[in-house]
C-alpha cells in the first residue's frame, strides 16, 4: 500500500526537469482523486495499490519526461477502446472498466468506445495520463505525420494489437 505523498516523494527525487515532475505529480493527483471518490475519503489518505507501484511511477514519470522533452505538444486522441470482463486487483475481481477508470473518464470527459475484447484495454494509469495531458478528442486523425512512436503492452488480446501509437502532426 502506497500513499500519494510517498509517490510524490519518489517523483521529487527523480532526475527529471521541473516540468516533467510537475506533470507526473498532476497525473498522480488525478489518480488519487479518482481513488478517493471511489473509496471515500481524501486523496492524501487513499492507498494507491497497483497505480502506486514502482512500474506505474516509472510509466507516468517516463511519459512526462518524454512529453516535456518533445516540447509539450497538444495531445489529441481518438476514442479509447474499453474492453469487458473482469480483472484481478488487490481488491479482488473488478468489472472492466474498473471504478477508477470510470471516475477519471467521467471527471475529465474522456471519450471511450466499447470494443469486443475480453480484458482491460484502459487502465487507471492510461486514463490519468490522457487527463493529465489535457488530451483533446478527435473523430479522425488528419494532417501529415511527422515523427512517430509506438509502444506495445505485454497483455495479448486475440485478434487485436495492444499498441499505442503517438504521431506528430506537422500540418492539419
Amino acid at each position: 500500500h502506497t500513499q500519494l505523498h510517498e509517490v510524490l516523494e519518489r517523483i521529487e527525487q527523480a532526475s527529471a526537469s521541473r516540468a516533467a515532475k510537475n506533470l507526473a505529480t498532476g497525473v498522480f493527483e488525478i489518480l488519487a482523486a479518482a481513488e478517493a471518490k471511489v473509496h471515500g475519503g481524501e486523496s492524501g489518505d487513499v492507498h494507491l495499490h497497483e497505480v502506486g507501484a514502482l512500474d506505474s511511477v516509472m510509466d507516468i514519470l517516463g511519459g512526462a519526461i518524454a512529453y516535456t522533452e518533445v516540447g509539450a505538444p497538444k495531445v489529441t486522441y481518438e476514442s479509447v477502446p474499453i474492453g469487458h470482463g473482469q480483472v484481478n486487483t488487490s481488491h479482488g475481481f473488478l468489472d472492466i472498466p474498473v471504478p477508477a477508470v470510470q471516475e477519471i473518464v467521467a471527471a475529465h470527459n474522456l471519450v471511450t468506445q466499447p470494443v469486443d475484447v475480453a480484458g482491460e484495454t484502459m487502465t487507471p494509469t492510461g486514463a490519468a495520463l490522457l487527463a493529465g495531458l489535457s488530451a483533446v478528442h478527435v473523430q479522425d486523425f488528419s494532417g501529415s505525420a511527422g515523427q512517430q512512436g509506438v509502444g506495445a503492452g505485454t497483455l495479448r488480446f486475440p485478434g487485436r494489437a495492444n499498441v499505442i501509437k503517438a504521431i506528430e502532426v506537422v500540418d492539419g
